[in-house]
């Protein structure tokens, strides 16, 4: 299987694959005491699928034409012999509060001159309950397949009940049956439960029917609701049948509606709307057990280790998009990863929950804190935001911390770590020197308060007025000579030694982003004209071509691509973009330059970098923060 379906989702809940027949994979939900995602999965065909019949004939799912509502919720359309249609919907509604689950509606519109009855029975096979952190294990407990005592509901329990439940409620009276261990489905007692081992596969249904009139429409509801046991399941899928369908498809609209940019040119209001959305709702979550919100890189099993955490994916890649996409989870989102992660920040890699996990030490990373602060008050003016004590304390560590950081004879600090994970070449990044230059050059903003006024207690900072040194360090130590022509090395060990080095998730070609030098400054457009050409070792030639990354040298790496929209080669760049084949049209790690193929798909914080950046290059006079507050 290839990730290559639909997906959709919301804060609680992902679909990560929907199949061309209308069959979910896999759910999934964030669970903040296990620091990772609990899923549901089928060792088989689909963990839920749809079989229709109408009129007594069997709905083909082989020729159904799918589309998208608002770029996020997915649809099929099935047209029969008499021009009678079934319509199914999977959606996982947002707005305030947000859902705790979604609905799949099938509906039929009846074109004959009789009633015709609509009969949906939702199939279950279910065989994994798992924890997926980097990788995915089997929870120890077994599973349980339960219906409820009214006999309307049936439950998905992981790890013999103590786990997450997932509840499946109906719109009409419903038969519910399993089948026993030759396949036979037989009609469950209420109340009653079947349990299995962990990877043995139990098997449901779930059937509904309806008539429907003449010249009218008709259909069934699935509210499958999710909680951190058995009875929020339940409660969560009655919630959803409260709401109805109507209600929730207009709500969940509504919020999208919100979210979405108009684009001057159809060719990339697609690719970017797509991956806005697909960055608000996979690369962050509120937990089943626990409300609170988690950035991680994708709530997907398809991208490589999903439920991890750095700060360069949230501070850099996500929060931007997040500004233009929901002004009022930004802000919530930044202040998340402050709480969990400002404790020990740069380190590499950390849990979801800001738990160590590679401690390896980022300095680009644990200087993004400070560009993070800066680039919100800036697009959204809120300055309310320097006054927080958290913010303040923030700078503050920042400034006390990067200054033990820093060469004993020259203004410029070293790091352990490349943004890519690999070790550094030298002690001395450029890329995170040029940060360490942002922070001071931004220090004064930071230290003012919201209502313009300096706070008056606090020390003053090491870094106040560096930042011309820290440039003329740069300027001096980090620039190599290649081919006779001076260019800015990856990094330097402050005795002439230099790599010359671009390193894909945090390009050279973002210094001028930074405002650390102009667009048109020839020693950048110097490097950047080296290593965008066939005389850097690394620039992958073809189709589509692009920077790779040393690790997996073979295919360019998108994030490189993203990084060049931000700079005088955008027009070229977008072109590139594209020409990608994206699975779901969300964002992939990498790609094959000859056919254009993404690579370690799905990854919703990357998918973060290429709205934003997107935004920026295709339509620059828009690319400022949305217009609208929303209330959280």
């Amino acid at each position: 299987m290839t990730a290559d379906g639909e997906l959709t989702g919301n804060d609680y809940v992902s679909i990560p694959f929907i199949g061309r027949d209308g069959a979910l994979d896999a759910i999934n939900v964030l669970h903040g005491a296990s620091a990772g995602l609990i899923e549901w999965s089928s060792a088989g065909e689909a963990l839920l699928k749809p079989r229709i019949t109408f009129d007594g004939s069997i709905v083909e799912m082989d020729d159904v034409r799918w589309k998208r509502l608002d770029r996020w919720i997915p649809v099929f359309v099935a047209t029969l012999t008499d021009g009678s249609t079934v319509t199914g919907t999977v959606c996982a509604p947002g707005g305030y509060p947000p859902a705790r689950g979604f609905i799949i509606r099938i509906e039929a519109e009846n074109r004959g001159r009789a009633p015709r009855e609509l009969q949906v029975e939702l199939d279950i096979e279910w065989s994994w309950s798992r924890l997926r952190i980097a990788t995915a294990r089997p929870l120890a407990g077994r599973n349980c397949m339960a219906l409820d005592a009214a006999g309307s509901a049936l439950t998905l329990d992981a790890d013999d009940g103590r786990g997450p439940s997932l509840a499946i409620g109906t719109s009409h009276p419903a038969e519910m049956s399993a089948a026993d261990g030759a396949g036979a489905f037989s009609p469950m007692a209420s109340p009653s439960a079947i349990t299995a081992a962990n990877g043995e596969s139990m098997r449901a249904r779930v059937s509904q029917t309806v008539q429907v009139r003449s010249n009218s429409r008709g259909g069934v509801v699935f509210n499958i609701g999710a909680g951190r046991e058995r009875d929020g399941a339940l409660a969560a899928a009655a919630a959803l049948g409260r709401a109805g369908p109507d209600h929730l498809l207009r709500q969940a609209r509504l919020e999208l509606s919100h979210t979405l940019r108009s684009a001057q040119d159809h060719r990339w209001a697609d690719l970017l709307n797509r991956n806005l959305l697909f960055n608000r709702y996979f690369a962050l979550g509120r937990a089943i057990d626990d409300d609170r919100l988690y950035l991680l890189r994708s709530r997907s099993p398809f991208c490589p280790a999903p439920a991890l955490f750095n700060e360069r994916e949230a501070l850099l890649w996500t929060l931007p998009a997040l500004i233009i996409a929901d002004p009022g989870i930004a802000r919530e989102a930044m202040f998340r990863v402050f709480e969990l992660a400002s404790e020990r920040s740069g380190e590499f890699v950390r849990y979801v929950d800001g738990g160590a996990y590679d401690a390896g030490f980022v300095l680009d990373q644990f200087l993004l804190y400070g560009w993070a602060i800066d680039h919100y008050v800036t697009a959204t003016g809120d300055a309310s935001v320097l006054d927080d004590p958290l913010t303040r304390q923030i700078v503050l560590e920042t400034d006390a911390a990067g200054y033990m950081r820093l060469h004993p004879q020259h203004v410029l600090a070293g790091t352990e770590l490349l943004p890519s994970g690999d070790v550094a070449d030298y002690p001395f990044a450029t890329m995170a020197n040029v940060l360490l230059w942002v922070f001071s050059d931004r220090l004064p903003r930071l230290q003012a308060s919201g209502n313009g006024q300096g706070s008056g207690d606090e020390p003053p900072a090491r870094f106040q007025d560096a930042a011309g040194e820290i440039a003329a360090a740069v300027w001096q130590h980090c620039v190599s000579d290649v081919d006779g022509h001076p260019i800015l090395a990856s990094s330097a060990s402050l005795e002439g030694d230099a790599a010359v080095y671009d390193d894909p998730a945090l390009s050279l070609a973002l210094v001028p982003f930074f405002g650390f030098c102009a667009p048109d400054d020839p020693v950048w457009r110097a490097t950047m004209e080296f290593l965008r050409s066939s005389r850097y070792p690394l620039w992958r030639t073809g189709n589509v071509p692009g920077l790779a990354a040393r690790a997996g040298s073979k295919r360019p790496r998108t994030s490189a691509l993203c990084a060049d929209l931000l700079t005088w080669a955008a027009p070229e760049a977008l072109d590139r973009l594209l020409r990608l084949h994206l699975p779901a049209g969300v964002a992939a790690g990498d790609y094959d330059v000859d056919t254009g193929a993404g690579g370690e798909p799905h990854h919703a914080a990357l998918a973060g970098f290429v709205a934003w950046t997107l935004a920026r290059a295709a339509e620059p006079e828009q690319a400022a923060v949305s217009r609208r507050k929303r209330r959280r």
